[in-house]
């Protein structure tokens, strides 16, 4: 399987466990099924990091590699975007780290989780979008 579909299919893994986490983020779910939420919060991180990693370590290497000046300053600019989004996730996994938290500051949880969710389906919208048509044309040669 070559590298873009791999990072597409962790794509769709990530915007399905994202809705089903989304259906969670009504305040009176969150308190009947804490452990259901974090367990989704979970996957979803865990999913996040391998997907990050991959990006890391293979696409923005062969971009920055074979692409021209624009293609570098592009992928330049998502690295740096990623590594935002990096911190960010990593300070939002500590602070929702255990269900009694998420239960016991349920309206913070939901407003972080939405806000998170948005950021995450937009970046996978302009990964889709501008970075990974050049990394299909990169692959082929």
């Amino acid at each position: 399987m070559a590298t873009v579909d791999l990072l597409r299919n962790q794509h769709y893994e990530l915007l399905d466990i994202a809705s089903a986490l989304s259906l969670h983020l009504q305040i009176d779910r969150i308190a009947e099924t804490p452990e259901v939420v974090h367990e989704l919060l979970s996957n979803l991180m865990g999913q996040l990091r391998v997907h990050l990693a991959m990006e890391d370590r293979g696409l923005y290497p062969l971009l920055m590699e074979r692409g021209d000046e624009e293609v570098k300053r592009l992928t330049r600019d998502f690295m740096d975007d990623v590594s935002g989004l990096s911190t960010r996730t990593r300070k939002y996994s500590l602070r929702w780290s255990l269900p009694r938290l998420i239960v016991e500051h349920p309206r913070d949880f939901a407003r972080e989780t939405r806000e998170l969710l948005q950021e995450l389906s937009h970046r996978i919208d302009r990964e889709e979008n501008q970075l990974y048509p050049l990394l299909s044309r990169y692959e082929a040669n």
